[in-house]
């Protein structure tokens, strides 16, 4: 009976869904980018995120130089997409190389409409290009 009364509470955080995550390879004490798709069922918007590979982690917008951003918004239902070119997580000053073939934990940091954060993980592979771009390629001879 006590499972019962718990599940509402655990239901009730928002579900979010991060999709086919990567990060390029990089130099230790260099800085690299992370990229997926994100979706909020609920809505939500990512405020942040963090790494134990990065001295600093945060979000950047698009085009080159961009400066960090404090926040994104994620509509409900609508998936984001973090990719080269637009907006993407960035890990600056590895504390350890990344090489093909890697794997690292990236914690985004969501809130929800109602102020409340959630923290999800996700397991981000080292690559040159994302695996949804390999796939397409596959199919496009």
């Amino acid at each position: 009976m006590a499972l019962a009364l718990l599940a509402p509470a655990a239901l009730a955080a928002g579900v979010f869904v991060v999709n086919y995550p990567w990060a390029r390879p990089a130099a230790k004490g260099a800085n690299t980018e992370a990229f997926m798709e994100l979706t909020s069922v609920d809505g939500g918007t990512l405020v942040g995120a963090r790494s134990e590979v990065a001295g600093k982690t945060y979000l950047v917008g698009p085009g080159n130089g961009s400066p960090p951003v404090e926040r994104l918004s994620l509509a409900a239902g609508a998936p984001v997409m973090l990719v080269p070119g637009s907006y993407h997580v960035r890990l600056a000053g590895l504390t350890r190389a990344l090489k093909l073939g890697d794997r690292l934990l990236l914690v985004l940091i969501i809130e929800a409409a109602d102020g409340k954060r959630q923290e999800v993980g996700a397991d981000v592979e080292v690559r040159r290009r994302s695996t949804v771009d390999e796939h397409l390629d596959g199919h496009h001879h």
